[in-house]
């Protein structure tokens, strides 16, 4: 090949779906990926202890690119880290055993990290759906030149988990998926990837969001648990140096989620205890709060969020 040609990057995918009693959504969400426009791929459902049908639907579509791997049930991060150790791609994409990808989901992904070598991590904008897989709602993507500056203040608002694509090395590098979370794992591996490689962000809406009624209600506590431990586990490490000056208003801002997600399910206590907090680390976060209306409060808790 002459030296001014670029060879063509034609990697293979490794596609890691966590299911566990998925048996619901999870064809629709494989058939997604059978229906790809990139056809370089393969397609690792790992089943995380599941009772019912999970891997009979999984296995449903006889398609050759598609493997089951059987695992005890250990929660979504060990399942996804089970992925990514099976995976044979150069680059791992990640899909919930509920969302849904468009067409041309892959293709895009790769083509963007092909143009940019030096990029670890791509995710991209998405869109809710319901129960019944109707669009609800686009989810706000945040722009910003500082992704992971972005990510410490505003949570998941750089793509859900279902929209990222990394390069395999990158994630073998961070050490992947931490088993300490379930809620917040994807965001602790967003705020790890995006302070140790360059983090691509595309616009076009290319995955489908499912949320399902009563997963905030019955998940809050849990939520705010693993919020603050991922705070907490960032700014432990040397690359949290650069956001020193970030740490009390990322910490007040999250408080500030907790209290509109438990006053949106009438939690009214808890709701006050979070803002009390959000206000002791930073006491301007008060004057913001008391000067903003209570749905203010309650959008901000309908924010993207990291989830299991």
């Amino acid at each position: 090949m002459p030296e001014h040609e670029t060879r063509p990057f034609t990697p293979l995918v490794s596609v890691v779906i966590p299911a566990y009693n998925a048996e619901r959504t999870l064809g629709e969400t494989v058939a997604s990926v059978l229906s790809q426009s990139f056809t370089d791929f393969e397609a690792l459902v790992v089943d995380d202890g599941s009772s019912d049908a999970t891997a009979e639907v999984a296995l449903a579509s006889a398609d050759s690119r598609l493997r089951v791997l059987k695992t005890a049930n250990g929660g979504v991060s060990r399942a996804r880290n089970t992925g990514i150790a099976a995976a044979k791609g150069e680059l791992i994409a990640f899909l919930d055993s509920d969302d849904i990808w468009e067409p041309d989901k892959l293709e895009r992904q790769v083509a963007a990290l092909g143009a940019s070598p030096s990029a670890g991590f791509c995710v991209t904008a998405a869109i809710r759906i319901d129960e019944h897989s109707q669009v609800t709602e686009p989810i706000p993507l945040v722009r910003s030149p500082d992704v992971c500056r972005t990510l410490l203040l505003h949570s998941m608002a750089v793509g859900c988990v279902s929209s990222g694509m990394a390069r395999k090395s990158v994630l073998e590098s961070i050490g992947g998926f931490d088993p300490r979370f379930s809620q917040c794992a994807d965001w602790d591996l967003w705020l790890r990837v995006s302070a140790n490689t360059e983090f691509l962000v595309l616009d076009d809406q290319l995955v489908r969001y499912r949320t399902s009624p009563g997963n905030m209600s019955s998940n809050i506590r849990l939520l705010e648990r693993d919020t603050f431990a991922v705070l907490d586990s960032f700014f432990a490490t040397g690359a949290a140096t650069r956001y020193r000056h970030d740490r009390r208003r990322a910490y007040s801002e999250h408080w500030l989620v907790c209290a509109g997600s438990y006053l949106h399910t009438g939690q009214i206590a808890d709701a006050i205890r979070c803002l009390a907090r959000a206000a002791g680390v930073r006491p301007v976060s008060l004057t913001r709060a008391l000067g903003m209306p209570w749905r203010q409060l309650k959008r901000l808790s309908k924010s993207p969020r990291p989830t299991q």
